[in-house]
């Protein structure tokens, strides 16, 4: 099975680029924008499960968080679409809260949420101003490579620009709010992913559940874990780099130290 989940990686995400030298600023930076996705891909009722986190550069990503869906889908929903925005944008707001500032790591993520918008808005009718009318698109041209919608008129046009951007501020103040309470969960899943570079679905969903028995937010919880008994998940947690028994369940071992303050980094900063 590994070596058909190399193929597939290989694939979808491309060549694995070990020799790329990072500073560990920038590790730091692209883990916990990754795992910002993870977050929300986890919090988000109905979104598609995240699948790896990853801070090893592939193609010409320097981080990726993939997801893969348990159904195929044919129809997508209005809500489904916004937590597709929100996911998108769990990078940037982890990297607004953790380090204060923007990066360049936000390029491919706002592409693809501003297409999402414009096509909620200028496509599907999922606006209630503009209401259920779907314009045409010009095509893209050779030197632009973008598609524009076709406006009758320049204030219709106005109206659907407002629309999207009051789509995308929506999304993302939203974004900023869930990762702002699951800072805890944030800081813990991206220290050990800057030790593992990799973790899978599985690993993921154990740091989750142990983060919410330890915080205490979820009293129905029994005394083993959702996804394992408590046994085998600290053995699990060691593996992970966590080797001293005694501490693999410390909240504060978890702790980011830097208390300043398939969606991919794109090379640069």
């Amino acid at each position: 099975m590994e070596d058909f989940e190399e193929a597939k990686d290989k694939i979808v995400l491309g060549i694995e680029r070990r020799g790329v030298v990072m500073d560990e600023e920038d590790r730091r930076i692209i883990a916990y924008h990754e795992v910002g996705h993870a977050i929300m891909a986890k919090m988000l009722p109905g979104a598609d499960p995240v699948h790896k986190i990853t801070i090893i550069p592939r193609g010409r990503s320097m981080g990726v968080t993939q997801q893969l869906p348990i159904d195929e889908h044919h129809v997508y929903s209005m809500e489904y679409l916004m937590n597709r925005i929100k996911i998108l944008f769990g990078g940037r707001a982890a990297e607004e809260i953790v380090f204060g500032r923007q990066t360049t790591a936000v390029r491919d993520d706002l592409a693809k949420a501003t297409a999402i918008a414009t096509m909620m808005i200028c496509q599907y009718g999922m606006s209630n101003k503009i209401g259920p009318i779907s314009y045409q698109h010009e095509s893209s041209s050779f030197l632009t490579g973008v598609e524009r919608p076709l406006f009758l008129s320049e204030e219709m046009a106005a109206l659907a620009d407002k629309e999207i951007n009051r789509l995308l501020k929506e999304c993302y103040e939203a974004t900023k709010a869930i990762i702002i309470k699951e800072r805890a969960l944030l800081n813990k899943v991206a220290e050990i992913l800057l030790v593992q570079e990799t973790l899978d679905g599985e690993e993921f969903d154990i740091i989750y559940e142990c983060n919410r028995k330890l915080s205490g937010d979820d009293a129905a919880l029994p005394d083993k874990c959702s996804v394992c008994n408590i046994t085998w998940c600290e053995k699990k947690l060691a593996k992970l780099g966590l080797d001293n028994a005694d501490n693999q369940l410390d909240p504060n071992n978890f702790e980011s130290s830097s208390e300043a303050t398939a969606h991919s980094s794109p090379n640069g900063r």
